[in-house]
């Protein structure tokens, strides 16, 4: 009797009953809104066009209501036989904050062409630079890798090619400062990345004038927050591994020497189809005794992918931190080759009033290159199975052993060359903003970068081709310094009554850049001893100095700037821009160049 009765109540907790609900919001019922059972998929409906909805359920199921553009909600089923379930609106992608020349706006308000990428959806991901990060990511940019080397940097497009024999790489804006369009992407963490939005159309392109005629990349970097005054620690630590997929199948040494001799023998015969003639002598008499030297196993590797991130942020009431270090170490699948970086950034924001404000990006960056001793490609297609890497002295092989040339030895390559770039590039941006009235902002910023590369290339003596030659070692020192400031004014003004809204923007600013680098080289060094440090000895009277010397080069750049966006309804949108560029480079008489743009949109 006791059992039964145990089994009438399970029976009893567990019996369906039919529930019935109303789904609205703040204006009234939302028609069409999902309501299914958590867990059981295939139970669920929608409510009609009054909000309402039935659905079968059990005591203790869990309902999820949701629906396009409102926060989804969790309901438990008890005892109810009605709910009424109130939905609340979320923020939508269309009333995002979009980065754009000097200034931001919200996606439902741009009237040009801006992709975005934020930094959540690349961060820990086992790349180095950024402009990885863009392949795939934003429409109408196109990023092609021109090698799988480490740190090796990729060709940006942007909607085609703007110049025929000019430069089509874009602008990179880091922070609001122009870093130009050579910029070293290696010296960015993309774990530092808050977003990035590239401009693609005249539009949003013509507020930086000349510079953004084949493009323009924003890059902004993560701030603290406000009133956080625990400070937040991250460590952030991920490894990986670049493997060689789908390896070309090469010939082995014996199957090499057997094709080798059938070519050798190959007449054309008789009857004009080729014939074999076992009377022509063959370069392998015994092919299964001829060496057989994998290359491709001997200069490849499992290249290992470490990267450490530490960040720190917090705040208080009026200010804002954000702290970050980045150790990076990358191997080549081929080996010699990698990159190791080191990079440190400080961001502070401080509300010193209410009508000002003041900031300061900062960062500094430095990194190793090993560039690639060796072609992967050339390899495959020049080096022979059937050569040794070592002749019966224990010396490095420098020939072809079929054609005799004189051919480089990719295991001497890795072992002896030294071909290597060292960056550090400081950047730092700064800036006060003054709001004296309400919906006026004054904003003045100045901003400074150095950045300094070298690049060290050793030929010793040793290497077989140098020796076979008797020729001396060869070394080379590249050194390139670039310093840059910049500083920028700006004015905004923001209005709005009845459905009319007005954004208006003019600004003064001012660039230069300098250009400085030296080469030396020298081939003629005597001892391997000291590599490329030993430059300076063995000269000779007559030797060529041809690839010594210096450069310099020096760039200025004034620039005056207007936009003005108006928007009525949040469906009629405009937008006029205007830029005025003065360059050192642009010939007399021609120095000034006018750049302006129309923007028309209907939502």
């Amino acid at each position: 009797m006791i059992i039964f009765l145990c089994l009438i109540t399970v029976i009893g907790w567990t019996q369906e009953k039919m529930l019935t609900g109303y789904v609205y919001d703040g204006d009234g019922p939302i028609p069409g809104a999902s309501v299914v059972v958590k867990n059981k998929q295939l139970v669920g409906t929608v409510t009609d066009i009054d909000g309402k909805f039935s659905i079968k359920v059990q005591n203790g199921d869990i309902l999820i209501v949701s629906f396009v553009g409102y926060v989804s909600k969790e309901v438990v089923v008890d005892n109810q036989s009605s709910l009424k379930i109130e939905l609340i609106t979320k923020t939508t992608e269309l009333d995002q904050v979009v980065v754009i020349g000097y200034g931001v706006t919200k996606k439902k308000d741009l009237v040009s062409a801006v992709s975005q990428v934020k930094g959540d959806i690349v961060e820990n991901q086992p790349t180095v630079r950024v402009d990885q990060v863009l392949q795939g990511r934003a429409t109408g940019v196109e990023v092609i890798s021109q090698n799988g080397a480490p740190g090796a940097a990729a060709t940006i497009r942007i909607r085609g090619l703007s110049s025929i024999q000019g430069n089509n790489n874009p602008l990179f804006v880091i922070d609001g400062f122009i870093a130009g369009t050579d910029f070293n992407l290696n010296n960015l963490n993309v774990n530092d990345i808050k977003s990035m939005e590239v401009l693609k159309d005249a539009s949003s392109l013509a507020i930086y004038g000349t510079r953004g005629a084949a493009g323009v990349v924003l890059i902004t970097t993560k701030s603290g927050y406000k009133g956080q005054t625990k400070p937040k620690i991250e460590l952030n630590h991920y490894s990986s591994i670049q493997v060689v997929t789908n390896e070309i199948e090469m010939l082995g040494g014996e199957d090499y020497a057997i094709y080798k001799n059938e070519e050798a023998q190959f007449v054309s015969g008789e009857d004009g189809f080729g014939a074999i003639d076992p009377s022509i002598s063959v370069p392998f008499p015994d092919p299964a005794k001829a060496p057989n030297t994998d290359w491709t196993d001997l200069v490849t590797r499992h290249g290992r992918i470490s990267n450490t991130d530490l960040s720190i942020t917090g705040g208080s009431d009026n200010s804002n931190y954000f702290i970050s270090f980045n150790y990076f170490d990358q191997e080549g699948i081929i080996k010699g080759s990698g990159i190791k970086r080191f990079s440190l950034r400080t961001n502070i924001d401080s509300e010193i009033t209410d009508w000002l404000k003041v900031g300061i990006r900062s960062s500094v960056s430095r990194f190793k290159k090993e560039n690639n001793k060796v072609s992967y490609s050339a390899i495959i297609k020049n080096v022979l199975p059937v050569r040794e890497v070592y002749d019966e002295e224990g010396n490095y092989t420098a020939t072809n052993p079929v054609s005799a040339s004189l051919q480089r030895n990719p295991v001497a390559d890795i072992e002896l060359r030294q071909d290597n770039d060292v960056v550090t590039n400081v950047m730092g941006n700064g800036y006060i903003q003054i709001q004296p009235i309400k919906n006026l902002t004054i904003k003045s910023t100045f901003g400074a970068e150095l950045n300094y590369f070298k690049n060290k290339f050793f030929l010793p003596g040793e290497l077989p081709e140098r020796k076979i030659d008797n020729l001396l070692a060869f070394g080379r020192i590249r050194q390139n310094q670039k310093t840059s400031w910049l500083n920028e004014n700006t004015i905004n003004y923001n209005y709005e009554f009845a459905e009319h809204a007005i954004s208006a923007l003019v600004g003064f600013t001012a660039q230069e850049t300098v250009y400085e680098k030296t080469q030396a080289q020298n081939d003629l060094i005597p001892n391997d001893g000291l590599g490329v440090y030993n430059i300076g000895i063995g000269e000779i009277p007559g030797v060529d100095n041809s690839g010594n010397g210096r450069g310099y080069a020096k760039r200025t750049m004034l620039s005056y700037l207007a936009r003005i966006n108006y928007n009525y309804s949040d469906k009629y949108l405009l937008t006029l821009v205007g830029r005025r560029d003065g360059s050192s480079v642009f010939e007399d008489g021609n120095k000034w160049q006018n750049f302006y743009s129309v923007g028309l949109a209907w939502n």
